[in-house]
């Protein structure tokens, strides 16, 4: 049996996914309402209107650490402008909005033509992601942005770069759409996106005063503070956290861990290169096997898992062949998606247990690690079958 996993679910089933996501968003709300869940929009808000009010560089300040790229300062800069208790009600406003537009968009990327029935439980299994829950972050806004630039590729290729350009204010967001836009040879989309980026980055120096280079070059500076060697901030699906465990030496870990994400990526571009010359929809080292990559490599919390929607979207959507590896690696990503096995441990008290050191706050990481394996062989079982035809034609031709 090939195509999607559920092209005419029951309206049982419909109706239990869906009050799942009501309850999910629902949830959401109540949480992202919370005083002690604002701390980073009061963030953002006082380094735009810092930036767009007083024209400073806020990347020279110490204490402030910026770890925002200066073109998602300009983007983001207007919420300075509002006082929090308007800000905030509206920006959780807008990640509903932003969370109930990426998965559709995902899914019609997939699915053009096909009616939304048959699209519409994996839009709404993602709504039941914990990840969707906090709506006072950045990454829901990235990642409809770059679904958006997605579904437009084929038909607008300035506005599909426009809102990959925008969503570039979370750039290990938007990685995984650029590079299938380059994979693609969709250069447009890719040059107007990088052309946008640009162009706020340059804002954001012209308003403050500040040169490119002494702003990258702080910029940079911040994040290997927070990001490198013995580091203050660490992602939940990082691999260098298990690497220093197991090595005991965060310079060693680092080491391994940038050779790993290098070796990783080339190894993607080279695949990616090869699935872009078809063009087909179905693609599976961008964005799918980018966004894995993403979160082994850069700093993301339980929130920047919603990246792994292209991967949700290609395992529940595409036409291959509906193995029980697909099955598993689905189930796998929808339930883990779900449920937050770290945060449940540390819930349930086990923080201070060895097997919570060793095994139970790394399940993120093992997660990740078996998405990538499985997409990795989904995408040689699917391509054995390609090649073996190409070849099958060229013997024919020749005789």
């Amino acid at each position: 049996m090939s195509g999607p996993l559920f092209t005419k679910p029951t309206r049982r089933t419909l109706v239990f996914w869906a009050s799942l996501a009501a309850v999910n968003l629902a949830a959401g709300v109540v949480v992202s309402s919370r005083p002690d869940r604002l701390s980073d929009l009061e963030t953002i808000q006082r380094w735009g209107r810092h930036w767009l009010l007083g024209g400073e560089n806020i990347y020279l300040d110490p204490e402030w650490a910026v770890d925002y790229p200066p073109n998602a300062i300009a983007v983001l800069s207007p919420l300075g402008l509002l006082p929090l208790e308007v800000a905030h009600p509206l920006w959780m406003l807008l990640n509903v909005a932003m969370a109930l537009a990426a998965p559709y968009l995902a899914a019609r990327f997939l699915r053009p033509h096909d009616p939304f029935r048959s699209i519409v439980l994996p839009i709404l299994m993602f709504l039941c992601w914990g990840g969707v829950r906090t709506l006072t972050q950045f990454s829901l806004a990235a990642l409809a942005c770059s679904m958006a630039a997605l579904t437009l590729a084929d038909r607008a290729h300035v506005a599909s770069g426009a809102w990959l350009g925008l969503a570039m204010m979370k750039p290990q967001v938007a990685l995984p759409v650029f590079l299938w836009s380059v994979f693609t040879r969709r250069w447009m989309v890719a040059l107007t996106s990088v052309a946008v980026a640009g162009a706020l980055y340059a804002a954001f120096c012209l308003w403050s005063g500040g040169g490119p280079l002494a702003v990258s070059a702080r910029y940079g500076e911040i994040l290997a503070t927070l990001h490198t060697g013995d580091a203050i901030l660490a992602g939940i699906s990082e691999l260098r956290p298990l690497l220093v465990q197991l090595t005991g030496d965060p310079s060693t870990a680092g080491a391994i861990a940038a050779w790993t994400a290098l070796s990783l990526l080339a190894a993607i571009c080279v695949v990616g290169f090869q699935e872009g010359a078809v063009r087909t929809r179905v693609a599976y080292a961008a964005p799918p096997l980018v966004a894995c990559w993403s979160l082994l490599t850069f700093y993301h919390l339980t929130y920047g898992f919603i990246i792994l929607l292209p991967v949700m979207m290609l395992l529940a959507l595409n036409d291959s062949d509906a193995s029980p590896l697909r099955r598993a690696l689905f189930w796998l990503l929808q339930l883990g998606m779900m449920f937050d096995i770290p945060g449940l441990s540390r819930r349930a008290g086990l923080q201070d247990t060895a097997i919570y050191a060793s095994v139970l706050s790394h399940a993120d990481r093992f997660l990740v690690v078996t998405l990538f394996a499985g997409l990795v062989v989904l995408a040689w079982r699917e391509s054995a079958p390609a090649e073996f035809g190409h070849r099958a034609t060229e013997t024919l031709s020749s005789d």
